[in-house]
């Protein structure tokens, strides 16, 4: 068990889980609260939203370390786990179960909050994003990078796009009555979304600096290895 809680990085997922309620909480109920309104969105379903989103996180955690054991053994050779806590099989048949049942509980909310076209699209994305940056554009130039930082962004946005369409059926005209719009909230959220993907862009940036030497040995093409450590540097320090 121990082995594979360390595969699922338990502390990362409490970071997500602590991040969509504090948007939750500390900046969309602040704004509504101000105009004499509440959070819409029922508790449970916001808290099945978070989960869903923690199963996929989990799920692409698991499938990363999969495809990286040899460049693991290289890089961080005491924190691998595939192979040797957690056989390949299981991580393999952990990560189909964990992502499939992530998908479908946000598929889920997104029908029971009426963005199912939209929330499918969302899960669905995230989902594949995960698996083809685990098999190839991890290693591939920046496309990795930004890619993971978009879907760290993107648990900053969930928040509001759910509560959007509750807040619209229960307070249509109280926003209308009042001038407020829910375009304030928007633009909080939307600003801290960015610096979410920049500071995860950073983030990303500086874990291929620490990984080039394993990476250059099996022909990944990350910005550090193409571009040398000194423009990395700059990179970092401009983002």
């Amino acid at each position: 068990m121990l082995p594979f809680l360390r595969l699922i990085r338990p502390w990362n997922l409490f970071i997500v889980i602590l991040t969509m309620y504090i948007v939750r909480y500390c900046i969309i109920s602040p704004i509504l609260l101000s105009w004499d309104m509440h959070p819409v969105m029922p508790d449970w379903l916001f808290a099945l939203l978070v989960l869903s989103v923690v199963m996929i996180a989990a799920a692409g955690y698991v499938i990363n370390d999969y495809f990286d054991v040899r460049i693991d053994r290289i890089n961080k050779p005491d924190e691998v786990v595939v192979d040797k806590g957690v056989k390949r099989r299981v991580a393999m048949i952990a990560h189909f179960v964990i992502m499939t049942l992530g998908v479908l509980l946000g598929v889920f909310v997104s029908w029971k909050s009426g963005l199912l076209g939209t929330g499918a699209l969302i899960f669905v994305f995230a989902a594949s994003a995960l698996w083809f940056y685990s098999t190839d554009f991890k290693r591939k130039f920046l496309i990795g990078n930004i890619l993971i930082s978009l879907l760290s962004a993107l648990i900053i946005l969930l928040p509001a796009l759910y509560e959007f369409p509750f807040l619209v059926e229960h307070f249509r005209a109280e926003l209308f009555r009042s001038g407020h719009s829910i375009n304030s909230i928007l633009k909080v959220v939307i600003a801290l979304t960015l610096f979410a993907f920049l500071l995860s862009m950073v983030r990303e940036l500086i874990k291929d600096m620490e990984d080039a030497e394993g990476d250059k040995v099996f022909g990944c093409k990350t910005f550090p290895i193409v571009m040398g450590m000194r423009a990395s540097r700059i990179l970092g320090g401009f983002l």
